[in-house]
């Protein structure tokens, strides 16, 4: 009986392990990613219109913002200026976001959820572009990633924890792409 009792349980760790590499060692989606910008809402802002996009990516992996611009024909607004008080720096312009939007730029978290720019008045048509970074599909290539970054970390004298924690949260770029959503026409007639 105990014989028959550990065959069992013998099988049952090794399809449990067996499923686990398969897991962490098969890709998710090998193929380019299909990135799209839409539209999830319009409102009023502090008496200002503003238009929530969301950034839809089919599979899991992670993205990140690294640009946004409004495109209207030929001119551009960028979300970022020349900070005159420290010469060669950047600021960002207070009047391209919504009044209550986080800063989504550079932050994987934050990279999936809506946000909100505000709507140009100086044109009547107008499109948002959005540069995109994302991950490797493959988890053991990311994994292998955060195992160099690791041991850099260690050997430039981080401790144990530190090194653990930066590797693991690290974000590997594998590639880029822009995006950009539908013409959206002026002005936008609120709900």
């Amino acid at each position: 009986m105990k014989s028959r009792k550990l065959a069992i349980t013998a099988v049952a760790c090794a399809l449990a392990l067996v499923s686990g590499l398969a897991w962490f060692l098969w890709p998710l989606n090998t193929a380019h990613p299909h990135f799209r910008l839409t539209i999830v809402g319009h409102a009023i802002e502090a008496g200002k219109p503003i238009v929530v996009f969301q950034v839809e990516l089919a599979d899991r992996r992670r993205i990140k913002i690294i640009d946004v611009v409004k495109v209207m024909g030929e001119e551009t607004e960028e979300p970022l200026e020349l900070d005159n008080a420290h010469p060669g720096g950047l600021k960002p312009v207070a009047s391209f976001w919504a009044p209550s939007q986080h800063w989504p730029i550079g932050d994987p978290a934050l990279a999936r959820k809506p946000f909100a720019v505000t709507v140009p008045t100086n044109a009547p048509n107008w499109r948002l572009s959005v540069g995109l970074v994302f991950e490797n599909p493959n988890r053991l290539e990311r994994f292998k990633a955060k195992i160099g970054i690791w041991r850099m970390l260690r050997r430039n004298g981080s401790s144990l924890y530190a090194a653990t924690r930066a590797s693991w949260r690290v974000f590997e770029p594998e590639g880029s792409e822009s995006v950009e959503s539908e013409l959206i026409t002026n002005p936008i007639a609120m709900p």
